[in-house]
């Protein structure tokens, strides 16, 4: 868990080159626990990914090469490789490619996976730009977990052409479960 945690502090710095780094040092210690080398392939994922490349289509193909190598290679492939795998495609903001991988490879079950779902809804949030409200509304669950998700889906609500102060009090009624105060001690 440490090694895998510096990976990620590295590539929150903005040192994916030290992510690989620290990977290609420690990971031939955990050749024998499975569960710590997952989650060490999981960040090399997004390392990979936030590596500076020409295109993004070449950081698409590390992040493939790593997934087929390393990933799918070991067989049962959990929720968190495919959580590591769209934060790698957002990273390297791959968006066609992650549409593509939603659609095709993740599987049905793993879709309703709460954290998944979060993690494509904010990858999908940061890399299209064009999507509309109703289009994100129709992907949403009934609960969301993550704050920043729902703060995000209601910045674009108030970002969107059709603003409506109705839709936003629902989104926020919806998730956070109260309604909103008008600023002046009473509630709407």
């Amino acid at each position: 868990d440490i090694v895998a945690k510096f990976m990620s502090s590295f590539i929150t710095l903005n040192k994916p080159n030290l992510a690989v780094k620290c990977y290609n040092d420690f990971n031939s210690i955990f050749k024998e626990r499975a569960d710590q080398l997952i989650k060490l392939n999981n960040e090399l994922l997004i390392a990979v990914a936030a590596l500076p490349a020409n295109s993004k289509a070449y950081k698409f193909t590390r992040v493939q090469a790593i997934w087929n190598s390393l990933i799918k290679e070991a067989g049962d492939i959990q929720a968190d490789s495919y959580i590591g795998l769209i934060e790698a495609l957002k990273v390297s903001k791959n968006l066609e490619e992650l549409e593509n991988i939603w659609a095709d490879e993740i599987p049905e079950p793993l879709k309703k996976n709460q954290d998944i779902l979060e993690a494509y809804l904010n990858a999908v949030l940061r890399l299209k730009h064009s999507i509309t409200l109703e289009e994100l509304e129709k992907k949403l669950p009934p609960q969301l977990k993550n704050i920043n998700l729902i703060n995000m889906i209601l910045l674009k609500n108030v970002q969107s052409e059709d603003f409506k102060i109705d839709k936003f009090n629902s989104i926020y009624d919806k998730y956070f479960g109260s309604t909103i105060s008008n600023g002046d001690g009473t509630s709407k």
